[in-house]
């Protein structure tokens, strides 16, 4: 698959900033990407590393709402009977009442 150099500038940046976190001395979370990311769009000269930033963050974003709506939970009731939920609700769609 081809990468034009939009992606590679993005995955770029996104490199320099969980860098930029480790070197900090900080933990690796997505919070801390994201701060990196803004400050680095922020503090950019050029335009198109500024918009490129963005992208970035914008597509680090997506990314975590797409992960958090997909994550899934298992809860036991009184009765010891397994239910498994996700963002929207129990995965096998039914309803309770």
């Amino acid at each position: 698959m081809q990468r034009n150099d939009e992606e590679k500038l993005n995955d770029s940046l996104l490199g320099e900033a969980v860098l930029a976190v480790l070197k900090s001395g900080g933990d690796v979370t997505i919070a801390g990407v994201v701060i990196q990311l803004k400050s680095m769009a922020a503090s950019a000269k050029n335009d198109v590393i500024k918009r490129a930033c963005e992208r970035t963050l914008g597509e680090v974003n997506q990314t975590v709402t797409s992960t958090q709506a997909t994550r899934s939970y298992n809860v036991r009731d009184t009765n010891n009977v397994l239910h498994h939920f996700t963002a929207e609700g129990q995965q096998d769609g039914k309803k309770n009442h």
